[in-house]
């Protein structure tokens, strides 16, 4: 596991989507909330 670097202090996790026109990216808390600010969609 590693430490949390920067200025955010969560130990996070992220969960990609991939879909036939975006790819979205969601990083989770340890208690499986998103962390909000974080997620961000990109079109293919």
């Amino acid at each position: 596991i590693s430490q949390p670097r920067g200025t955010i202090r969560e130990c996070l996790y992220a969960r990609v989507e991939i879909d036939d026109s975006y790819f979205k990216v969601d990083f989770l808390t340890r208690d499986h909330e998103v962390y909000p600010g974080l997620s961000k969609e990109f079109s293919r």
